[in-house]
C-alpha cells in the first residue's frame, strides 16, 4: 500500500500519510486516506487521457481514496496475467481515438494461491518437478519471506517465465496496431528470494528490491543504462514528459527519467504490522534499517557491498557514514508522522 502510493502521488509515506492497510476492515475510525487530489491518475486525467487501474491487490481500493480519477477500475483479485492483459486490450480498443493511460499490477508469480498452477506453467517444469510439485509443502511455502531452492526454485522460475509469455502478447498486440500514444505501466509485487545471500530474511533485501526499469518511448530514444531512479521519481517525469505548462505540486521524486538529473541514493520503504524497515542504495552499496514504528531512532544498521550479482555484509565505512545523513534527514521528516 506504501509503495503504489509512492507511485501516484511521487512523495514518501511521511508527505502522503497513507499507511494502516487494513484499517478499513477492522476500524474505519483508524483509516490514513489519501488527502493529496493531485495523484497521477488525475494528471493524466487532466490531459484528456482515459485512465485505467487493473489490479488483483486488496488494497488498491477506492476506500483509501487510491482510485481518484481513475476512469475504468478492475479489481483482478483471483485472475490471470491473460485475464488482465485482455483487459488493458478492451480499453485500448474502445478509447482507440484518444490518449490512454493504464497501470497493470501482474501478480501471477507473488503466491501459487492467488491464480493457481496453470497448464502453461507446467512446460517449464522438468518431469521429476512435475510429480514433485505437490508434494512435501508446508505453511512456510507460501510464504514471500522463504528461500526456494530445487523442486521450489524451478517451481517459482516456471511461473516468472510463463508471465514472460504473457506479456509477449500484450507488446505483440501493440506492436500490431501501432497506437501512438499511450502510457502502459506494468507492475509486479516485492518478488521472491531465489538464492542465499548475506541480507535474507528481509523484506527489503537485495533480491527482491534492486529492481530492473524498463522503459519504451519514441519521443526520447535513449537512456542511460546505469542510472538509478526511485518509485517517487516516476510521476515527476512523466510530468516533465507530457506536461506543457507548469504543474504545482510538491514532490519527494525527481525528474530522473528525462532530464540529466542523477539520484546518488535512492530508498525504499515497508511497512509490515508495526515494523518500518528503509533501505538505501548507491552503485555499489546497501544500507538496510528497521525499527519499530513508535521508536524514534533506528535499531538495526547494517551494510552490503554488492559484487558482481552478490552481497556481503561490510563493516562500518565511510559509504555509511553518508548513508546515515540521509537517514537522519528521513528520521526528523517520518518522526512528524502521526500514525
Amino acid at each position: 500500500l506504501p509503495s503504489y502510493t509512492n507511485l501516484i502521488t511521487g512523495n514518501l509515506t511521511s508527505t502522503h500519510k497513507v499507511y494502516n492497510p487494513i484499517s478499513f476492515y477492522k476500524n474505519i475510525n483508524e483509516a490514513h486516506m489519501l488527502k493529496d487530489k493531485k495523484t497521477l491518475f488525475n494528471f493524466f486525467s487532466s490531459e484528456g487521457f482515459i485512465t485505467g487501474c487493473y489490479t488483483g491487490c486488496v488494497r488498491i481500493n477506492p476506500t483509501y481514496n487510491l482510485t481518484n480519477d481513475v476512469d475504468i477500475f478492475k479489481h483482478c483479485d483471483q485472475e490471470t496475467g491473460e485475464s488482465l492483459i485482455e483487459y488493458v486490450k478492451g480499453q485500448l480498443e474502445l478509447f482507440k481515438d484518444t490518449s490512454n493511460f493504464v497501470y497493470l499490477h501482474l501478480l501471477d508469480g507473488h503466491h501459487e494461491m492467488d491464480t493457481g498452477f496453470k497448464m502453461s506453467n507446467f512446460s517449464f517444469l522438468s518431469d521429476k518437478n512435475y510429480k514433485d510439485k505437490f508434494n512435501n509443502k508446508n505453511e512456510n511455502y507460501k510464504s514471500p519471506f522463504r528461500r526456494y531452492q530445487g523442486v521450489y526454485k524451478d517451481d517459482k522460475l516456471s511461473l516468472y517465465k510463463d508471465a514472460d509469455l504473457i506479456l509477449s502478447n500484450l507488446y505483440n498486440y501493440l506492436e500490431k496496431k501501432k497506437f501512438d500514444d499511450y502510457t502502459i505501466m506494468i507492475f509486479g509485487d516485492h518478488g521472491q528470494v531465489m538464492d542465499n545471500e548475506e541480507d535474507k530474511n528481509r523484506l527489503l533485501c537485495n533480491d527482491m528490491c534492486n529492481i530492473g526499469f524498463g522503459i519504451k518511448d519514441k519521443k526520447f530514444k535513449t537512456f542511460q543504462r546505469n542510472k538509478m531512479i526511485n518509485m517517487i521519481d516516476i510521476f515527476p517525469s512523466l510530468v516533465a514528459r507530457y506536461k506543457k505548462k507548469e504543474f504545482k505540486k510538491k514532490f519527494d521524486g525527481i525528474n530522473s527519467l528525462f532530464s540529466n538529473k542523477k539520484r546518488e541514493v535512492t530508498i525504499s520503504e515497508s511497512f509490515f504490522n508495526s515494523r518500518l524497515q528503509i533501505a538505501l542504495r548507491d552503485k555499489s552499496y546497501d544500507l538496510h534499517a528497521s525499527k519499530n514504528i513508535n521508536q524514534l531512532k533506528f535499531e538495526e544498521i547494517e551494510t552490503f557491498k554488492r559484487e558482481k550479482s552478490k552481497i556481503k555484509r561490510v563493516k562500518k565505512n565511510k559509504i555509511e557514514i553518508k548513508f546515515i545523513n540521509h537517514i537522519n534527514r528521513y528520521e526528523k521528516k517520518f518522526n512528524n508522522f502521526n500514525f
